[in-house]
């Protein structure tokens, strides 16, 4: 018999039952944890589950039941399939289907705006749509000042998190000038602890409110079948307070404001991808208010635009620059639209884009 570990006594024939079965139980408990770690990273990060980047799927989501966007490049498709990529100020100035109606020839528009999705996040969402079969004949790409300006890490790494990221993506940002470290769930965390590296993204999906900031598209955020978010509308009275936010939001990038850095690379990325695919691009700058453009000043404000029309030239798109178009009253918070805003801005940019898409050609 076995000896009692404190006294040296053999243990009573009961209680060695129950030890063996407690020892039994604690490595059947182990193996089934372990197991369901490797299960949940397998189905993850082969994307069974939506979980590793839920602002992408959910976007994919809306925009897959556009089969026209999804149509092999030798199938003819009567309307100019446009679509257009950013931020949320993107997101929530781009009434797609709006869009649509007022073009000059039949169009079927998607907005894939998403929130802080600047040009970093542009060049991987457009490499996993493409993958996935996405064929636009016209994307519309957004420069967002604040994310071409040079910062390390760049400004954008606030919100494009490791978690969000897939392993092969790792190098092209690192070919952008981010020196972004590989997530320890790319690695054993990945396997021995999924639920803890996934944890924002499986909250997100499964039970947001326990987030204490919600993240991505589950806070209540309407979109649209075309993946217009409709604008801000503030209660009286809030306005200046959330255009104080979007100050100190923004403020470490616009002052002593500069281009440069990954996001440049980035953006470039974009636009010579689609040159190599064939889909025609254009630059947009959404409207800013009068306080936001002060915030990077005329000589930023110039840098800005002579940017612009430098990539412009250099990839063939025309630059439809909004920054002036709309009253402060239609801009709820400094650079994101009101919903009367969000009409305005659209309409302008359809009638200012006629000319430009009834040249191109499918």
């Amino acid at each position: 018999p076995s000896p009692h570990p404190a006294f040296g006594h053999p243990l009573p024939q009961g209680e060695r039952v129950r030890s063996r079965r407690a020892r039994n139980a604690v490595v059947a408990g182990v193996v089934l944890f372990l197991a369901s770690q490797v299960g949940l990273n397998l189905a993850i990060s082969r994307e069974v589950l939506p979980i590793r980047d839920p602002v992408y799927f959910e976007k994919r989501d809306i925009l897959r039941p556009h089969a026209a966007f999804f149509a092999p490049s030798d199938t003819p498709v009567s309307p100019l399939r446009v679509v257009a990529l950013g931020t949320s100020r993107t997101q929530l100035a781009f009434d797609a289907e709006r869009f649509a109606n007022a073009a000059p020839r039949p169009v079927t528009a998607f907005n894939f705006g998403v929130p802080a999705g600047g040009p970093l996040t542009s060049a991987i969402y457009l490499r996993r749509l493409l993958a996935d079969g996405f064929a636009p004949d016209v994307l519309l790409v957004e420069v967002h000042p604040c994310f071409v300006a040079p910062q390390d890490p760049p400004f954008e790494a606030r919100w494009l998190h490791g978690f969000r990221l897939r392993p092969e993506e790792i190098p092209l940002l690192r070919g952008f000038g981010w020196a972004v470290e590989s997530p320890p769930h790319h690695g054993w965390k990945g396997w021995a602890a999924a639920a803890y590296s996934y944890r924002l993204g499986l909250l997100n999906h499964y039970s947001p409110v326990l987030l204490p900031c919600p993240y991505g598209l589950h806070a209540g955020v309407k979109t649209d079948p075309f993946g217009y978010v409709a604008g801000i509308e503030l209660p009286p009275g809030q306005k200046p307070r959330a255009i104080q936010r979007t100050h100190e939001q923004y403020a470490p990038v616009l002052a002593d404001y500069r281009i440069g850095g990954a996001g440049v690379e980035a953006l470039r990325d974009v636009l010579a991808l689609c040159r190599e695919r064939g889909i025609r691009t254009a630059i947009v700058l959404t409207p800013e208010s009068s306080e936001f453009r002060g915030w990077y000043g005329d000589a930023g404000y110039r840098a800005v635009t002579a940017f612009a029309n430098d990539v412009g030239r250099e990839f063939a798109s025309p630059v439809f620059d909004g920054r002036e178009w709309l009253p402060d009253a239609e801009i709820a918070d400094g650079h994101h639209l009101t919903s009367a805003g969000a009409k305005t801005f659209t309409d302008r940019l359809a009638r200012e884009s006629t000319t430009w898409l009834e040249g191109v050609r499918k």
